[in-house]
């Protein structure tokens, strides 16, 4: 025997896709209405924002534009290649000061704005006006000041403080003092002028003046630097509101730089000068000294030449001396340094010369490497806080440099004391020898040796002050603008992605409500959905009809309409429940008020009557009785009235005008309708209607709000639930299921109403039995009302 394999269950169903899409059809205009709200609100918000656009320009940090013969004297200075790091000047030009400078170049402390209909516009240039402003207050940065211009001489402000509203007229060029502000507005004489000052006075102006440090914030965030790789350009862009304003601002920002770039070159020669001019102070002090000295002494006495071999003794002294006379000057350049690397002056970046220790190649390389890093941090000072990471690991850099340097110096300043000490020894011998001179001639050779060895001394400054001198003239900036700022476009906002986010924000939405509706307000539209969610039967549905509520009687009316036909299968199927009974009590409710109860009970009632089925409706909704004016019965009597013992059975039974059919109304409204449900008389008056009539109908008050069709519900053989299929919702059907097991009514069933024409089960029958009558009986024949559904089919298809 061959095994049978089940087919696995697919995870998405036909079912499933089916749903969806019920629930879209039910929420479709959810998906048309509000992705359209959402793009009109983005478009108007669009209309609000601002736009931001993007200024670039590019700098060359190492243009090399030196002449040859100034290259050697340049580097002599002591400042080498400091710029070359990239990445250190990125920061150094976003830094405070450099901004700082550049906004107050530009003037840009106030800023100006048009007050339009929809949108307040800020402007930059060509204003009539410009204001110059003294805060005294900081509760008046950021303040709005309203301007309007009265005429070519006065104007008028308005603001708000502490939430009042100030108002004060001024003078153009006079001063505007309080308390808080010092303004001075001067007007643009070549705008504010008799021909155009009614157009100027509707027009709207604002102004607002900033803190410095908020400027400084603002265009920081606004300034991105960034470095092609292996290269040593500069990309500076800026974001700005106001195109022009941003190549301005870009233009001044680079100027600042470059003269930012060679200010320490210049402070560093600046220096050097005077050190040597100090150092050739005190030779020619010297110089004076001893030429006086050798004057007055050729006078008093008589001078001899030297010998020859006294004369060669004579210039290995002076060589030897002011080879001893340049490492003395050696020693207290290095004194002079380490007095600068122990104290603060080193934190001003002003170092001390370096053109004695020519020949020091690690000593110029780690002064350069420690100015460098003083650039550094006094360029970034403003940016970062002290215990910022990277502050901290610069100033641990400057002070292992400084403590190397400290080390090497004293070093080298052994090295040179013991140079010093062979020269003295060499100076010693040649004395000696010319020791053997006479005193008067001897005495004359030491004036000249000094004379000659400062004067060495003296040439020496001379030409090192002549090289920084030339080398202070071919400072050029080491930076270089090789790109001009310029406007490279809009890039805030995104309108599409603004555009796009609105609609899909629209779409979200929908599907939100989509979601919610579905858990909590989602109706159930046609018979098949709800077959879908419930066990019970399903008498049928009834299409909806505008005038339900005003013409309760259209089956009797009309009996070829659409609904009609609903009813007559709803007689059908509500044969087979209770089979057994000749008899039967139908009870009809609802969960809720307003589902149509009142129209279906009447409805049914007629279509049964139609076929030959002795019917009688039971009004027994006492809280909102309806019958007397459908039927145009007697309001005196009714249920009220025999339970209470004041009729008899046969005097509360009416005639409804329909064949078939009888009502007994409610009559009078008692106070006490619930508890004249609980009558005794109830059970005997079922007895006695099961006797004369084939259906007894219950018209019950809604079971969501009272309890009278509960009781009621002991008496009945078919309970039939009312659901509006544009008002029950779906927790209605759960409610249902969980009243049936809680109290184990039986033979419970639904009759969905108001159901949309194109939904309804029975449309299409409904045309099939027009086509079938109007063929098979003839135009305006009537169909017999007794007999089934199908015995009325077979009768068509004659």
């Amino acid at each position: 025997m061959l095994s049978m394999t089940r087919k696995p269950k697919s995870i998405i169903t036909t079912e499933d896709i089916k749903g969806l899409w019920r629930i879209f059809l039910k929420n479709w205009y959810f998906f048309l209405v509000f992705p359209a709200a959402m793009w009109a609100v983005g478009y108007i918000y669009k209309g609000k924002l601002t736009e931001i656009y993007e200024a670039k320009t590019q700098i060359l940090l190492k243009s090399f534009e030196t002449y040859r013969y100034q290259e050697p004297l340049y580097r002599s200075l002591g400042y080498y290649e400091a710029y070359q790091d990239v990445v250190n000047q990125m920061r150094v030009i976003k830094s405070a000061n450099l901004l700082s400078a550049t906004i107050t170049k530009l003037n840009l402390d106030v800023s100006y704005y048009i007050i339009g209909r929809l949108k307040t516009q800020e402007i930059y240039r060509y204003l009539p006006f410009s204001v110059n402003a003294v805060i005294y207050s900081p509760a008046f940065y950021e303040n709005e000041f309203h301007l309007k211009i009265v005429d070519t001489l006065r104007y008028e402000i308005v603001y708000e403080k502490k939430g009042v509203t100030v108002k004060r007229a001024g003078v153009f060029g006079s001063p505007l003092v309080s308390s808080d502000y010092n303004l001075h507005i001067d007007k643009n004489p070549n705008y504010i002028t008799r021909d155009n000052i009614e157009n100027l006075g509707q027009i709207n102006y604002m102004f607002k003046c900033h803190d410095h440090s908020f400027l400084i914030n603002k265009f920081q965030s606004g300034l991105d630097v960034s470095n092609s790789e292996w290269s040593a350009i500069m990309e500076i862009t800026l974001k700005d509101e106001i195109p022009d304003r941003a190549v301005a601002f870009l233009d001044t920002l680079s100027k600042e730089y470059i003269d930012y770039t060679i200010l320490s070159q210049i402070q560093i020669n600046e220096n050097t000068i005077l050190y040597i001019d100090r150092q050739m102070e005190e030779v020619v002090m010297i110089l004076n000294d001893i030429e006086k000295e050798l004057d007055l002494y050729k006078n008093e006495r008589a001078i001899l030449d030297l010998t020859r071999e006294e004369n060669e003794y004579f210039t290995k002294l002076i060589e030897h001396e002011s080879a001893d006379r340049k490492m003395h000057l050696q020693l207290q350049t290095l004194e002079a340094l380490e007095k600068y690397l122990t104290t603060e002056e080193s934190e001003n970046l002003l170092p001390p010369s370096l053109y004695i220790l020519e020949g020091d190649d690690y000593l110029k390389k780690t002064l350069n490497e420690l100015y460098t890093l003083h650039i550094i941090k006094n360029g970034i000072s403003f940016d970062v806080p002290e215990k910022n990471l990277t502050n901290l690991e610069i100033n641990n850099k400057i002070q292992l440099l400084k403590d190397d340097l400290l080390e090497y110096m004293e070093n080298t300043k052994t090295a040179i004391n013991n140079k010093r000490k062979a020269l003295q020894e060499q100076i010693a011998y040649y004395e000696s020898l010319l020791r053997g001179l006479p005193r008067t001639q001897r005495q004359m050779v030491d004036f000249k040796r000094k004379l000659d060895v400062n004067e060495k001394l003296y040439s020496y400054l001379l030409e090192r002050r002549a090289n920084t001198i030339i080398a202070r003239a071919g400072i050029i900036p080491e930076t270089k603008v090789i790109e001009s700022p310029y406007v490279t476009g809009t890039v805030e906002p995104n309108y599409e992605r603004i555009t796009i986010s609105f609609v899909a924000a629209g779409f979200i939405l929908s599907l939100i409500l989509t979601f919610f509706r579905y858990l909590f307000f989602d109706t159930v539209e046609s018979a098949e959905e709800l077959k879908n969610i419930t066990r019970l039967p399903i008498l049928g549905d009834v299409p909806h009809f505008k005038d339900a509520g005003n013409k309760y009687l259209i089956v009797d009316a009309n009996p070829r309409a659409l609904i009609s036909e609903s009813y007559r299968l709803i007689r059908t199927n509500l044969e087979f429940f209770a089979a057994d009974q000749k008899s039967k009590v139908v009870l009809i409710t609802s969960h809720n008020p307003n589902e149509g109860k009142t129209f279906c009970v009447i409805n049914l009632g007629i279509i049964l009557a139609k076929a030959n089925k002795k019917t009688i409706i039971l009004e027994m909704d006492l809280h909102k009785p309806k019958m007397n004016g459908i039927f145009n019965l007697s309001a005196e009597t009714g249920i009220s009235q025999y339970l209470t013992g004041r009729s008899s059975y046969r005097d509360v039974i009416l005639q409804s005008g329909i064949d078939n059919l009888d009502v007994i109304p409610v009559g009078t409204i008692p106070p006490n309708p619930s508890e004249l449900i609980l009558s005794s008389l109830i059970p005997s008056l079922i007895a006695n209607l099961k006797n004369d009539y084939d259906y007894i109908i219950f018209d019950t008050p809604p079971i969501g709000m009272i309890t009278d069709s509960q009781i009621l519900m002991r008496f009945s053989d078919i309970n039939v639930f009312i659901i509006n299929a544009r008002k029950t919702n779906k927790n209605d059907i759960t409610a249902t299921h969980m009243f049936q097991e809680e109290n184990k009514f039986g033979n419970i069933s639904f009759i969905l109403n108001n159901v949309k024409v194109s939904k309804s089960r029975y449309y299409y029958r409904y045309y099939r039995y027009n086509y079938s009558y109007n063929y098979g009986y003839g135009p305006g024949a009537a169909l017999p009302e007794n007999g089934t559904e199908q015995e009325k089919v077979k009768q068509n298809k004659k």
